[in-house]
């Protein structure tokens, strides 16, 4: 199975959005493609020239990467569909006036070379064929949302995207497309379809508005282009993808449960941190106190005729017996024969001087004094 990169659509993504947006584009494509000759360019997984597919004469999907087509050859079977690995500025499809339609969803930013890819579809579309050909609005896709696709090579704003139509073609109906939230209303026990009417609304401060209709942008610009008429085929187009599974309200749902569940985590584990400080706060008050209480007893303690008679004495020792001398060493090995006879026995006897050697070294005793 192919893995999510990004770069391209794969229908088993979890993304309800990324669904939507693609599934619509050819959802709408298959509405002028029956019994055609058609050319997907960028055809990515195959998903897409598979629904197209089910209606045409015959669809041939071209894709560049070498990888996704043996995967959409091995996944996709109809007697009526081919995949073929190759670029969309160079189509390896030879002739002209091949196929009377021609996709291109989401594949005209992915090249720097747009001239040579209107050229290449010029090349292979009949003279009253119909390219269909999708691209993001730079205003809106990049520009307001701050973010940059790192797979975009060159975006288009909506005048470049006329110009370019415009130059290669004699006729072109623009649409646009975005996924909105809102409400639906329709007939339940008639099939008919009656004109529909259109609200816009958004919401300011804490509560919604109406707006005028020019507030709809289109995150994505669709075009239908030809050198034929195109009147009769794209007067009424209007479209609309309804999910009844409403996925991505489940989505955001499942989302704001998850972000209430680590709120309410952060909520209990801030509560027990701060417990934890309002207890290590307490013992160091405690401690604080017994600080204290100690060095009163030590001053106490500094004051007595105990301590000073003590200190006398400890310079005396100090002074007749220094430290780091060989003296005050035959003092120290007089006073543990006198405490611990046996033992100091038993190592004369085995002549382990070892000890005594070590004492000697590591009070580094000066053989120049005595």
């Amino acid at each position: 199975m192919l893995e999510w990169t990004g770069e391209r659509f794969l229908p088993w993504v979890e993304d309800a959005q990324i669904n939507y947006e693609h599934l619509h584009r050819y959802a709408l494509a298959t509405e002028f493609v029956k019994g055609k000759m058609v050319l997907d360019l960028a055809c990515g997984e195959g998903y897409g020239s598979y629904m197209l597919a089910q209606h045409a004469e015959h669809v041939t999907g071209i894709e560049i990467d070498r990888k996704v087509v043996a995967h959409a050859k091995s996944t996709y079977l109809r007697n009526n569909l081919d995949f073929v690995e190759g670029s969309i500025t160079d189509v390896p499809i030879v002739g002209e006036r091949r196929f009377d339609v021609i996709i291109c969803f989401e594949g005209i930013e992915h090249v720097e070379d747009h001239g040579k890819l209107l050229s290449e579809v010029k090349r292979l579309i009949k003279r009253d064929g119909l390219f269909i050909v999708s691209t993001p609005n730079k205003a809106i896709y990049t520009d307001k949302t701050g973010r940059n696709n790192p797979f975009h090579v060159k975006e288009l704003y909506f005048d470049e995207f006329k110009t370019l139509l415009g130059n290669n073609f004699s006729n072109t109906c623009f649409l646009g497309q975005r996924c909105l939230t809102g409400s639906n209303i329709w007939g339940i026990l008639s099939s008919e379809h009656p004109g529909y009417s259109e609200f816009i609304i958004e919401k300011g401060g804490n509560k919604f508005h109406f707006i005028e209709k020019e507030g709809k942008l289109a995150q994505y610009f669709i075009a239908m282009s030809s050198d034929a008429d195109l009147e009769s085929r794209t007067s009424s187009v209007q479209s609309w993808l309804v999910d009844v599974s409403d996925a991505l309200i489940e989505y955001c749902q499942k989302l704001q449960y998850s972000v209430s569940m680590k709120d309410a985590w952060i909520d209990e584990l801030s509560n027990n941190l701060q417990a934890t400080i309002r207890d290590k706060d307490t013992q160091i008050q405690s401690l604080w106190v017994k600080i204290e209480e100690k060095s009163a007893e030590l001053d106490i303690i500094r004051l007595s005729t105990t301590w000073r008679v003590a200190r006398k004495l400890h310079r005396l020792i100090d002074n007749f017996l220094p430290m780091s001398t060989r003296r005050r060493l035959v003092v120290r090995l007089i006073l543990k024969a006198i405490v611990r006879p046996r033992k100091v026995l038993r190592r004369l006897k085995a002549r382990d001087f070892q000890p005594y050697l070590r004492l000697l070294r590591d009070n580094k005793v000066r053989k120049d004094r005595l």
